[in-house]
């Protein structure tokens, strides 16, 4: 395998793994459910794999931290001081665990007996295979988009061949999965890095999937296993704007990661100008029906994209060469390309 760059804490040499799984639950303000989290594991069948548990707590302010010390003590915690993020979290204990694969849990899941050892068996019995995942439902049993089999529609550039069709329709080679519910080999960590910490949640996972592939490993999605993901009850508890923030500026990072200065700037004004059809169009959807709840979280979400989009450094930019070719503003250009 080549080894990829752009992620966080990997790289180091490596060490001896005598246990088989590593699991890693990252948790922020959601103790309810981290106790639902760590019951279902307590009782799922590992059918004789060594494994251990790490809960990652981000600065919870709901006693989460001392729910586990006090009820889990088969749980090794890590305590943060301050909301790392979904990558940079992740990443820290990734960097202590001792499993030769890491299967990354958010708190508001839940796992079925069967599983974690069935998810094992498969990655394990496929050396080519970085990271897999298998299929998450929601609290009514229904599937949830947890595999995509094609990045962004296209938009991210090539060096990575598209996936192939399989002919196991259980066992699915798939683009990218969800960071929550991913099980991932250690090597890949060790090799090319981890989660990229510039993500502070969102977006993270597409990225360090495209390395994994770029790197040679495949990614798959296991349809014959769930699990079940309470989805958003963390992000349910920050404003919406701030959710939409993390969303869009995301959203932005990997493609300006991924696409050349000239591609990024048609692509953030299309997001601009598609942001502004959009609000238009939801303005005039409100006027005709105001009560409609659908209407207005939408028209607040484009008016996040669309003012997030124009605060990027690359549309300071090019608001700049527009003023200069007005003869506005004969003012420096900021710095673009930071994250």
């Amino acid at each position: 395998m080549d080894e990829g760059t752009g992620g966080g804490g990997g790289g180091r040499a490596p060490r001896s793994q005598s246990i088989d799984l590593s699991i890693i639950i990252i948790n922020w303000n959601t103790a309810d459910y981290l106790a639902g989290c760590l019951d279902s594991l307590a009782n799922c069948g590992l059918d004789g794999l060594s494994a251990e548990v790490w809960v990652i707590d981000n600065a919870s302010t709901d006693g989460s931290a001392d729910l586990v010390r006090s009820r889990y003590s088969w749980v090794r915690l890590e305590a943060n001081a301050s909301n790392l993020g979904f990558a940079a979290a992740n990443n820290a204990v990734m960097r202590k665990a001792e499993g030769r694969v890491f299967f990354l849990l958010n708190a508001d899941m839940v796992v079925p007996p069967s599983t974690t050892a069935a998810l094992f068996s498969r990655i394990a019995a496929a050396p080519d295979v970085g990271a897999a995942a298998c299929r998450q439902v929601d609290a009514q049993g229904n599937t949830l988009e947890s595999c995509v089999f094609d990045y962004m529609d296209g938009r991210i550039p090539g060096s990575v061949d598209p996936p192939q069709p399989s002919d196991d329709r259980k066992w699915i080679e798939a683009a990218w999965v969800w960071g929550s519910g991913m099980m991932v080999r250690r090597e890949v960590f060790e090799r090319i890095g981890g989660f990229d910490e510039s993500f502070f949640m969102y977006y993270e996972d597409l990225e360090w999937c495209w390395r994994m592939r770029r790197a040679g490993w495949r990614v798959r999605y296991c349809d014959d296993v769930y699990v079940q993901h309470f989805v958003r009850r963390s992000t349910s508890r920050v404003p919406a704007r701030t959710t939409a923030t993390r969303l869009v500026a995301g959203e932005l990072l990997l493609m300006q990661r991924f696409m050349s200065p000239r591609r990024f700037r048609k692509f953030l004004v299309g997001r601009f100008l598609y942001s502004l059809r959009g609000i238009a169009f939801y303005r005039v959807m409100l006027a005709l029906a105001p009560c409609e709840k659908y209407h207005t979280k939408y028209l607040r979400y484009l008016t996040n994209v669309s003012a997030i989009a124009m605060r990027s450094p690359i549309a300071q930019e090019l608001r700049h060469r527009w003023s200069r070719v007005l003869g506005r503003d004969r003012s420096r250009p900021p710095v673009v390309g930071g994250n």
